[in-house]
Formats: C-alpha cells, structure tokens, sequence
C-alpha cells in the first residue's frame, strides 16, 4: 500500500479508538472516585492513589483495536497484492487471530500502559493534594480538583494511545497478510518524514528491502515493523511510519536461477 493511503486507512480508525481508550482511563478513574468516596483526610486519596489499577480493562481494549485493524490492513495487502479478493482467508481466521495476538503477545505494551496510568494517577493525586493543603480545600474540593485533573491527562493519554497502536496493529497486519499471499515478498519500512520523525526512522528511508522474517535494525533495535513492542517506549509511541512490500525476486535473482 502507498504511504498516503495508509495514512487514510489508519484515520477511519482514530476516532472510535481514541473513544475506546479515553473510555477505559475514565474506568481506572470512576473506580478510584468511588473508592475516595468516603474520604476524611488528604491521606485517604493517596493511600487510594497507590493501590494498583486493573491490567485486564486495557487488554480487552487492545484485542477490540488489533482484531479491527489487523485484521483490515491484513486482508486489504493480500488484496492488493493478489490484486483480487482473497477468499481463502476469512475475515473471521484474522478477526480471532490479532485478538489472540493482542492477549497473549502484547504484555509488554499493556504493561507500559497499566505502569503509567498508575503514575499518572498517583503524581497527580499528590500535586492536587499538596495544592489543596497550602490552600486549605476541603476534601470535597480536593475530590473534585483531582477528577478534573486526571480527566484532562486521560483525554490526552488516550489520543496518544490509540495512535500509537493503530500504527502497531496496522503494521503487524499487513505483515502477517504479506505472509500469507502466497508471493515471494520482502519489507521495506517507510518513514513519514517531517520535523516530528526520530532521527533513526528518517535513516531508515534509505534502508533496502529486508526478507519477511527478519528484523530491522531502527537506532540498534530490532523490530519486524513500525511499532512492534519489541521496541522501547522512545522507538514506539506517536510512530508514524508503515510497511511496505516489494516482490521477493528481482531481475538478477531470477536470471541467475
């Protein structure tokens, strides 16, 4: 697929992700208001603050985002690539795959999640803290200042989010289709370039095609495509980039058979 039609693609997908996420940060946060409820002292919202967030609300909203779109990219490359409609691979094979995939591979990137969500949770619970004792608020006050606080981090943790994940998903689904349409293909991983990319993802605009299988190598790390988790936090999060498939034989390959 070209780069300005994966770009496109992944916009469809923007809005009802970014719902999603910005849906299960707001779960993390009406379960601690509950929870503060009962609050009598600005000890009881940090004791409430430290307690550990649920991992399994994101992973449900990891599997709806990755069955989605890896599924769509996957089943759109190997159209494209067989330049027909593929039958033989059902929407419901992939559907069930990238939430398999979501479940049991992406522990790493739901940990990350869960890991800040708490932090977010547990700094701005204490600055709002500290404020209202300088200030002398009462706990009702308090209450409210730290719902509206993490509220407003939530909208923005959850745009960020689903971005970041729509480029995974996107990528790892047209890899896996690329894999299974039945053509010699190797992988070129395409940067969108502007004053926002990594330094090591522009590099890689001048990188040769690599086979299926392997990895790239993105500023000493190796990933199999844009986003995949095997990177770290600054090689993956806001990523942009996407995947491309070239045919697996050149010229010189088939006249030297």
């Amino acid at each position: 697929m070209k780069p300005e039609f994966i770009i496109l693609k992944r916009k469809r997908y923007e809005r009802a992700a970014i719902a999603e996420f910005k849906r299960v940060l707001n779960k993390y946060l009406a379960d601690y208001m509950i929870r503060v409820s009962t609050a009598q002292t600005y000890a009881d919202f940090i004791t409430e603050a430290d307690k550990p967030v649920k991992p399994d609300w994101i992973n449900e909203s990891m599997q709806k985002l990755y069955s989605r779109v890896g599924t769509d990219f996957a089943k759109a490359t190997i159209k494209e690539l067989q330049a027909k409609k593929s039958e033989r691979i059902t929407t419901d094979f992939w559907a069930e795959y990238f939430r398999q995939y979501a479940r049991t591979k992406l522990g790493q990137k739901i940990t990350w999640i869960t890991n800040t969500t708490e932090e977010v949770f547990k700094q701005t619970v204490r600055a709002v803290v500290e404020m209202a004792g300088e200030k002398g608020l009462s706990i009702y006050n308090t209450a409210k200042n730290i719902q509206k606080e993490i509220g407003f981090k939530n909208a923005y943790r959850a745009e960020r989010i689903a971005r970041t994940e729509i480029v995974a998903a996107s990528n790892l689904g047209s890899n896996e289709g690329a894999k299974n349409a039945g053509i010699p293909l190797r992988k070129k991983w395409v940067p969108i370039v502007d004053a926002n990319t990594r330094h090591s993802h522009v590099a890689m605009s001048g990188h040769p095609a690599i086979e299926l299988d392997d990895a790239f190598n993105v500023g000493g790390q190796l990933l199999q495509y844009p986003g995949d988790q095997a990177g770290s936090a600054g090689n993956i999060i806001n990523c942009r980039c996407g995947i491309v498939h070239v045919p697996g034989l050149t010229y010189d390959d088939i006249i030297n058979r």
